[in-house]
């Protein structure tokens, strides 16, 4: 998970660079503000000023369908994530709805083929 984050941190950061923009990653579980308050406040809030999402499907973990979901139903453009090419898992795993989405899928350790599809993907959002 953190390689993944990794990889959208460089990219971030370079096109930051290269093109003088000021894109901020901001992750929901990772606050400064030090409040415990409940995490889905934090998700709405973030949504609502964000101008885009990215989620990563990678884990699993049924909240970031969650999320997907708000983020759809807030007109929020949703770029999706998928490390791991197996088909059938990613069919099992991924309810139809979100599976029939774009999605930037890269093999096991291939961070760099997520890099460069993240870089074109936000270079094209961003119009850059």
């Amino acid at each position: 998970y953190n390689e993944i984050e990794n990889a959208v941190r460089r990219v971030i950061i370079n096109i930051n660079n290269k093109f003088r923009t000021n894109i901020k990653l901001q992750r929901v579980d990772q606050h400064e503000d030090g409040c415990a308050g409940y995490i889905l406040d934090r998700v709405q809030e973030m949504m609502v000023s964000c101008g885009l999402v990215i989620a990563d499907l990678s884990s699993g973990k049924p909240n970031v369908h969650h999320e997907i979901g708000m983020a759809m139903g807030m007109n929020k453009p949703v770029i999706l994530l998928h490390r791991g090419l197996d088909e059938k898992k990613i069919k099992t795993n991924i309810p139809s709805n979100i599976s029939m989405m774009d999605q930037i899928r890269f093999d096991t350790h291939d961070y760099e083929k997520l890099g460069n599809d993240l870089t074109r993907y936000l270079q094209n959002f961003y119009k850059l």
